[in-house]
């Protein structure tokens, strides 16, 4: 038991997000909606013009600071803050991955930062109908 070590803050954070990701990924592979559709800290969601509308509060970062990545089924927003701490530069990064309530096309995303507010426009799939061949 001598190995066993006190897990801080960043630990449980992570581990948090870990089994958010999972019940988010089990809930959509069921097609049921997630627990929460909220992605929490001000994230919101919203369907409307053929686009899922994403808005993240971001107070104090530059567009640099922020990096996006995304596929048909998930977005992962990530935030870093920089500030000087006794003459030491001091990085921190906050990831979050959200499960999307719908698929979306990633290759033609857009991203803007306004008024501290990141909008995200990922652009809603549509289903193909399919005819059968006599």
């Amino acid at each position: 038991m001598g190995d066993l070590k006190n897990w801080g803050q960043r630990e449980l954070t992570r581990l948090r997000q870990d089994v958010d990701r999972l019940f988010e990924a089990l809930c959509f592979d069921m097609g049921v909606p997630p627990v929460c559709r909220e992605g929490g800290a001000g994230v919101h969601f919203e369907e409307h013009g053929g686009e899922l509308v994403v808005t993240v509060p971001v107070p104090g970062l530059a567009a640099a600071a922020i990096d996006l990545t995304a596929t048909p089924t998930w977005l992962a927003i990530a935030l870093t803050r920089e500030e000087e701490v006794g003459g030491a530069l001091h990085r921190e990064t906050l990831r979050k991955e959200f499960v999307l309530p719908v698929r979306v096309r990633p290759d033609a995303a857009r991203a803007e930062l306004k008024d501290e507010i990141l909008t995200v426009r990922l652009p809603v799939v549509t289903p193909t109908r399919l005819t059968i061949d006599d």
